[in-house]
């Protein structure tokens, strides 16, 4: 292959996750794309309803006739089922850009036909997150239940075929050299929010229910308990002792009570739990900080939301999308899995209303540059393709 021609790749994907952005950002260097999914084709706003096939993973299917709800087997079976159809079916291509856990023989089919097979990791090394969700179960008490060997397996051979494997960030990137993949199989490229702002910057807040005119508004977006850290968020406000803090989550209120340390303190605290909001952008103008405080966050696009709408952020160590900020002047950045770390942060923000300001209107600026000129996503996949293309010199 050379530089200067035009790939023709398939894209395979359980599901949807960034597929669109990846077609989009393929097909504005002139690349022909294709994708493989197994969402419903009326999912994908900006793809051409031609240059998608939906192919239905049988627990779907069934979910859908039955109503029922699929064990957690019926998953595993499905993937393998979604991936050996898609296999069969797809058309002849350069490339298969697949997803991880739900491409492994697509790979094999378009290594077998001399072709390349990229893998599509959103999150550190398979191995590497299950030790980390493991030791976080073992260390708070509440249930993590790893991956199976069918599953491990799948995931581990496709990264052992791949010829090359993109993660979306520096934090994800350096979990693979650990487990035998060298860095010159990994490239990194960053996601995007770039979705429109809605109603602006000067909108109303939101009236959440409990809250006072004057109350400090902590904000956290996301449905992992272990994953997102919420356990230190929970006891970073208690550890701070002002009643003036509020902890607004948008999260399944469901998943945090099950754990009983978490369900006392959101009782103590008064914890706000938010339904589904339409514009998302909504929550996040009417909060006075943004807190990720992730475990594990292989990118964390939600921080970039908060950023988008000029809130100050508090991400963890753990999260990839603080790649290129710098903390004290774009967001704060704190240590995972410390309660004493985060609430130093956050106590110096609720105090400080200047600063709130200063880091808010910082990380809005950081976020901009980063989309500028097609933005971030875009310009490292066609850095990708152009070096594939040219046979990975």
């Amino acid at each position: 292959m050379n530089a200067d021609r035009k790939l023709k790749l398939n894209i395979v994907v359980g599901g949807r996750f960034h597929s669109e952005q990846l077609y989009e950002a393929v097909s504005a260097d002139g690349h022909d794309a294709h994708i493989y999914a197994s969402s419903p084709v009326r999912y994908f706003k900006s793809v051409p309803s031609g240059a998608i096939t939906f192919v239905p993973k049988p627990a779907q299917i069934v979910q859908k006739v039955s109503g029922l709800r699929m064990p957690r087997w019926s998953s595993e079976y499905s993937s393998i089922a979604f991936d050996a159809i898609v296999s069969r079916i797809m058309r002849p291509a350069d490339l298969v850009w697949g997803f991880n856990g739900d491409s492994q023989l697509c790979g094999q089919r378009i290594k077998a036909r001399g072709g390349i097979y990229v893998v599509d990791r959103a999150c550190p090394h398979f191995l590497a997150q299950e030790i980390l969700l493991m030791q976080e179960s073992s260390a708070t008490g509440y249930p993590y239940a790893p991956q199976t060997r069918r599953v491990r397996e799948r995931f581990l051979r496709e990264y052992e075929i791949a010829d090359l494997v993109v993660v979306p960030s520096a934090y994800s990137a350096s979990s693979f050299p650990v487990h035998g993949i060298t860095a010159d199989r990994i490239a990194i490229a960053p996601l995007d929010a770039n979705a429109p702002l809605g109603a602006g910057q000067d909108a109303p807040r939101i009236s959440f229910p409990g809250c006072a005119e004057g109350d400090i508004l902590v904000g956290l977006v996301g449905g992992s308990f272990l994953r997102k850290g919420i356990l230190y968020l929970l006891r970073a406000v208690k550890l701070l002792n002002r009643r003036d803090i509020r902890i607004v989550m948008r999260a399944t209120e469901s998943n945090v009570m099950q754990h009983a340390e978490a369900r006392m303190l959101c009782e103590q605290l008064g914890v706000v739990f938010v339904p589904y909001l339409k514009d998302i952008n909504s929550f996040y103008r009417s909060l006075d900080m943004f807190v990720l405080p992730s475990v594990d966050e292989g990118f964390g696009m939600v921080l970039y939301e908060a950023l988008r709408n000029g809130i100050p952020t508090i991400a963890s160590s753990h999260v990839g999308a603080i790649d290129g900020m710098e903390s004290g002047r774009d967001f704060i950045k704190v240590p995972a899995r410390s309660a004493a770390h985060l609430a130093d942060a956050i106590g110096r923000l609720a105090s400080n209303p200047s600063l709130r300001d200063r880091i808010g209107a910082n990380g809005q600026a950081f976020h901009k540059s980063r989309m500028a000129h097609g933005g971030q996503y875009q310009n490292a996949v066609s850095d990708i393709l152009a070096i594939l293309a040219k046979g990975g010199d």
